[in-house]
């Protein structure tokens, strides 16, 4: 869908590699601890200095438990950060300024992929990401509430993001 979306706006698009980790790996961004160690505690997360997505060791199955609307959501949305750094290639700096407002935007573009997979018939499980995403509130991605409303937006509104 984005590689279609950059193409129309005369655009290249390059895919983001998912990584997912079973043991710690050396990674191309800090993690939250200061290193390059991707870890159980580091989660989930995009990096923008290699385009890839990473899910720290264990932490896929975790999503997985909350079903397959969180999953869905998970990856999307952090497509929407690999989208968000092809945009802007102030990104990085841009984002530790208003981190809250960059993860709502990413959550917004996640729902606009929801709205496309429910538009070409493959049904999402967009009821389920928000019960995710509900009870999700921290200081980084801010309120559940206002995650629920960013994912909602993308999905009524797929070019208001």
């Amino acid at each position: 869908m984005w590689a279609e979306r950059f193409r129309d706006d005369g655009m290249n698009y390059s895919e983001p590699e998912l990584v997912i980790a079973n043991d710690p790996i050396p990674i191309g961004c800090l993690t939250a601890d200061g290193d390059q160690l991707l870890e159980t505690e580091d989660w989930i997360f995009y990096c923008s200095a290699d385009e890839s997505i990473y899910f720290g060791p264990g932490n896929l199955d975790k999503v997985v438990q909350s079903g397959i609307g969180a999953v869905q959501f998970t990856v999307a949305h952090e497509i929407g950060h690999h989208v968000q750094s092809l945009l802007s290639p102030t990104f990085d700096a841009d984002y530790e300024l208003d981190p809250v407002k960059y993860e709502n935007q990413a959550t917004c573009m996640a729902g606009i992929w929801f709205y496309e997979l429910d538009a070409e018939g493959k049904p999402s499980d967009i009821d389920a990401a928000m019960t995710f995403l509900s009870s999700a509130s921290d200081d980084i991605h801010g309120s559940g509430d206002d995650q629920v409303a960013a994912l909602l937006k993308g999905y009524h509104d797929p070019s208001g993001c």
